[in-house]
């Protein structure tokens, strides 16, 4: 099985880029921010290919928590023989860049080609590198920096699929009541002439938080729930280390509950939760038992924590209210009433038959996903979930008029309380399942998913009346600037 990130790793490190600025550059010169500063200098480490020169870099600009999972000693080594395999790094694009993360092009020497640097920091001080991703890139001088020459959404779409070689994409833009414009391009699978239609499916993959907290939000309506319950409280019977009894389920939903930042998947635990006997809910039970037994990552409400762990504990707590699988709950509370009749768990394909196959790679070397490459049930509500773009949209809808004052499935207060934010840091905060951009006057509530496979982001932006959809099936690094391009020129077409 080929190595891919994490599930949801491309969300957990790149959920800012739907407001990252893109650009080129001819004179590369790194961005005056705290991420751009560690960037420059681990190219410069990269570069000189010594052990002191590497050494230093890792001790002085790793966080802790990274080298406690892999020491000084231990990654020393491999960035020596990363100058060895690559030669000199030469940046030469910034695809995105924020205070605490970017990610850039640097070309490389020995092997005359591309490769994408990925940084993310930690979200409060002292603010040192907490995720490096370093993968095959695209040659950004094939890369557009925009688009305004395109006559409705299809073609824009159909002129990003061509530069981008992404086999299909489909996207939606919707007001509070209507959709406005929708539309599909490209193929299901790649080397295959079956065309994608509106009606397909793409998986979804962390955008299914903001449902699993709006399924909460259905419980804490009707008092069977309140975001201020502890863990103790919620889970009494079930063994947990001290330091997490106090957290509650807002900072659970909120990431600041202490709970692991990155699932591994395809490892003995992994395996071992997926392949537990049972229901979807025995599993998820296991794998919390095992969670929880552990020290937490951090105090609870100290720092924002990305963590796909929280969401299956959410996820769970509310089968133990509801006494009932998530399953259930997402088609009673959301599929139903939202008329999401697209909507299921797994792979699209898994979902019914014929539909688009997720692709991984670059830009120069797509291809089809493995066959045997699946999440573990015992995860989906932390990312799940597949379905249509106009389904997709209807639930950015729900969540529009709530916070426009309208009641709906859900009471505009219960929407408007699970937009509630927390500090991340940066200007950044998160509400339950939604990416806020505090820097804004009028910020939108957004989120990213990708498994690896596909990609998908869904923007609701209150301040102009909107919802936009973007989906992909294909899960490449690029995508969070490729979809930022796309909502830019939607934004500035003022469809």
């Amino acid at each position: 099985m080929r190595t891919r990130p994490d599930p949801f790793a491309l969300c957990a490190l790149g959920l800012l880029a739907c407001t990252a600025s893109v650009r080129s550059q001819t004179d590369f010169v790194y961005p005056d921010t705290k991420a751009g500063r560690i960037a420059e200098a681990c190219i410069a480490a990269i570069n000189a290919g010594d052990e002191a020169t590497v050494r230093k870099f890792i001790k002085t600009h790793r966080a802790a928590s990274s080298l406690e999972k892999r020491s000084v000693d231990e990654r020393t080594p491999k960035f020596v023989q990363m100058n060895r395999m690559l030669g000199e790094l030469a940046p030469g694009h910034i695809v995105e860049s924020e205070a605490l993360t970017i990610e850039l092009l640097a070309r490389s020497s020995n092997m005359s080609a591309w490769f994408s640097f990925r940084f993310g920091l930690e979200t409060t001080p002292p603010h040192k590198l907490l995720h490096l991703t370093i993968q095959p890139g695209d040659d950004p001088t094939k890369l557009r920096q925009g688009y305004t020459d395109w006559k409705d959404l299809t073609d824009l779409l159909r002129q990003v699929a061509e530069d981008y070689k992404i086999p299909g994409i489909v996207a939606a833009v919707a007001d509070a009541e209507s959709i406005r414009a929708s539309a599909a391009v490209g193929v299901r699978r790649m080397g295959e002439p079956d065309a994608v239609r509106l009606g397909d499916r793409f998986h979804i993959g962390s955008v299914t938080k903001s449902m699993t907290a709006t399924v909460l939000g259905t419980l804490v309506e009707r008092g069977q729930l309140s975001l201020d319950l502890t863990l103790g409280e919620a889970l009494p019977d079930v063994e947990m280390a001290e330091g997490y009894r106090a957290a509650t389920l807002r900072q659970v939903l909120h990431h600041r509950a202490g709970l692991p930042s990155v699932l591994d998947p395809g490892d003995d635990d992994d395996r071992r939760w997926k392949n537990r006997d049972g229901s979807e809910r025995d599993r998820r039970a296991a794998f919390l038992a095992d969670i929880l037994r552990r020290e937490p990552a951090s105090t609870p409400g100290e720092k924002f924590a990305y963590s796909n762990a929280g969401y299956v504990l959410a996820g769970h707590v509310a089968e133990r209210v509801a006494r009932t699988t998530w399953e259930e709950l997402m088609r009673r509370e959301l599929f139903a009433p939202l008329r999401m009749h697209s909507a299921g768990f797994g792979w699209p394909t898994r979902v019914a038959p014929g539909q688009p196959f997720g692709h991984e790679g670059t830009m120069n070397d797509m291809r089809p996903q493995e066959e045997d490459y699946e999440l573990g049930d015992y995860m989906a509500p932390a990312g799940d979930v597949s379905c249509s773009v106009e389904d997709l949209t209807r639930f950015g809808q729900l969540h529009l008029r709530g916070m426009k004052g309208q009641d709906g499935v859900l009471a505009s207060k219960t929407i408007q309380l699970l937009h509630e934010t927390a500090p991340m840091g940066g200007g950044q905060a998160y509400a339950a399942g939604w990416m806020v951009d505090m820097n804004e006057a009028e910020p939108d509530h957004e989120h990213g998913g990708s498994a690896g496979t596909f990609f998908a982001m869904l923007v609701v932006s209150p301040s102009r009346d909107r919802v936009v959809t973007v989906m992909m099936n294909s899960g490449a690094l690029s995508n969070m600037a490729i979809v930022e391009k796309i909502a830019t020129a939607i934004r500035e077409r003022g469809l």
